[in-house]
């Protein structure tokens, strides 16, 4: 986790190869980002999963100076990782934003080749919506079906939280992505 200039840059000096927030907060506690800290992170292949949260247009609307380095970072060449919706609203393209959260976000674990595609040989898991993401990302708020390693994923009931209407059968891969075309 690294928001100040100075931890962005002993991190990447350091060889770390994945960087949480790089907000590029600097001494006078402002966002200035760095366009040549910005490459050295490209050019060592650093991952950076910038945390923009959904709340992002009140952050800005409070404070025009906060500046989201997300897409700078983009333009860079340095490799976003997830964030999804918010990631679109700062000017990543939606191409992007998907690649961030899917197979770009899996080699940032040090998953790659194993999971983030799906492909003969990779585990399957995926999630199926009501909806193309490709066209609206909001339809990923429309959750069909969550898959672990090709297994329905179904959580557990968590104390204190109202309980959920879940289906008695399970609704299965084929039956909610016949649905989903």
């Amino acid at each position: 986790h690294a928001h100040g200039v100075q931890g962005i840059e002993r991190a990447v000096r350091a060889g770390v190869d994945y960087v949480a927030h790089a907000s590029f907060v600097s001494e006078a506690g402002r966002t200035e980002f760095d366009p040549r800290l910005a490459d050295e992170m490209a050019n060592a292949g650093v991952y950076v999963d910038c945390t923009i949260v959904a709340a992002l247009p009140g952050f800005i609307a409070s404070d025009p100076s906060y500046a989201p380095p997300a897409r700078l970072l983009w333009e860079h060449g340095v490799r976003i990782v997830a964030g999804l919706q918010a990631l679109e609203e700062v000017g990543l393209p939606r191409n992007e934003v998907l690649l961030a959260a899917t197979s770009r976000a899996a080699a940032g674990i040090g998953r790659a080749g194993v999971t983030g595609v799906l492909a003969a040989g990779f585990e399957a898991d995926f999630i199926a919506v009501a909806g193309d993401p490709r066209q609206d990302l909001a339809v990923l708020h429309n959750l069909r079906l969550v898959a672990a390693r090709g297994r329905e994923f179904r959580p557990d009931r968590v104390e204190g939280l109202p309980a959920r209407e879940v289906p008695a059968e399970p609704i299965g891969p084929a039956v909610t992505l016949a649905e989903w075309r």
